[in-house]
């Protein structure tokens, strides 16, 4: 049955809005592809940063590009917002989504709620790490709340990209190919997380593959599909593949010294006779002679005063003494090199 065009008037309108101009692009889409551009430079950046320097101030030039990038699409979608709401014509108020009384794009309001993520993650994160110590990974609660944000950013950006090029007549292949600008950039941030299965020994395992294959269909096939450009998948690979080699290629030509270091660990994952349970062993040896030795399992949280009890009275057992002082391995590196630092500024 077909449908009269005038019951529907906002999309009239927006339909009789299509002409050669409106595959211009508008300036919000640049802008949040630059925050998206920014916030993944950072993240490689800061992990670089981590590996060779350590975890340092929060006002790293590689956090500052992080959060600017964040902070960036945030304003720039609340703009959007703001002027969707209270001056946009017909047709752009007619193909908005409202939420609190409040229009704007579906991609806008993407970009808004990975805004405030980012922001929310920065004091999760330094709290994680006077909570927990220093992390060697990349998936971490505050991470992927921060990886969760910077994906809304990206995701948004290619949805505003993508429902202008719908919308859009004439020559649309620059809005095709920001979207797939900001798919490459989704693409790399992708590829990063799955760098927690992707190292060389992780290859004689199945998980790499499943997560490797998972992240291709998912973020490189995927995204292709609804692109109007030629060569949609090779343009995503292509974009991630100049973005990983020139970091590697830049990284190292910055000087870094380590601020923690250097600090000796050794780890082991065994099951000692008469316990029916996994430990994990690690002990770090300080430059200053002295050590710190952490035995840890695992179990469910239910479980965890059962399992403590059990493991205190096999350590006591086989002659392990618990009544001595107690240091976490990360709070008292810290102190050690805070003391040196101290020293060395007086």
């Amino acid at each position: 049955m077909a449908t009269p065009a005038a019951a529907y008037p906002a999309l009239s309108a927006a339909a009789r809005s299509r002409t050669a101009a409106s595959a211009r692009a508008p300036w919000s889409i640049y802008a949040v592809l630059f925050a998206s551009l920014s916030v993944i430079l950072g993240v490689i950046w800061d992990i670089s940063w981590h590996r060779t320097i350590g975890r340092d101030t929060f006002w790293t030039p590689a956090h500052l590009a992080i959060y600017t990038g964040g902070i960036v699409a945030g304003l720039t979608c609340g703009w959007v917002a703001l002027t969707t709401t209270f001056g946009g014509s017909q047709a752009e108020r007619g193909s908005a989504v409202r939420f609190w009384g409040f229009r704007a794009p579906l991609g806008a309001w993407v970009c808004i709620w990975g805004a405030f993520a980012m922001v929310t993650s920065a004091p999760f994160d330094d709290w994680w790490h006077n909570a927990y110590g220093l992390d060697v990974k990349i998936i971490s609660p505050p991470h992927m709340l921060l990886a969760a944000g910077i994906a809304a950013i990206q995701g948004g950006a290619m949805l505003m990209a993508l429902a202008w090029q719908n919308r859009a007549s004439g020559d649309r292949r620059q809005l095709g190919r920001l979207y797939l600008l900001g798919a490459g950039l989704l693409m790399v941030l992708v590829m990063t997380l799955c760098t927690e299965y992707q190292q060389r020994w992780d290859m004689h395992r199945s998980l790499f593959f499943e997560v490797t294959a998972g992240a291709v269909v998912l973020f490189l096939v995927g995204p292709a599909r609804p692109s109007i450009s030629r060569w949609p998948a090779t343009t995503i690979a292509l974009v991630y593949s100049v973005m990983t080699l020139a970091m590697i290629v830049i990284l190292p030509l910055f000087k870094a010294q380590p601020l923690l270091g250097p600090i000796y660990v050794l780890k082991v994952r065994f099951t000692p006779p008469g316990l029916d349970r996994a430990l994990v062993g690690e002990i770090w040896f300080y430059p200053d002679g002295s050590r710190v030795l952490e035995l840890s399992t695992r179990c469910a949280p239910t479980e965890a005063f059962q399992i403590a009890t059990e493991l205190r009275v096999f350590l006591t057992a086989h002659g392990v003494d618990l009544g001595g002082q107690q240091e976490t391995k990360t709070h008292k590196a810290l102190e050690y090199f805070a003391e040196n630092l101290r020293a060395d500024a007086a």
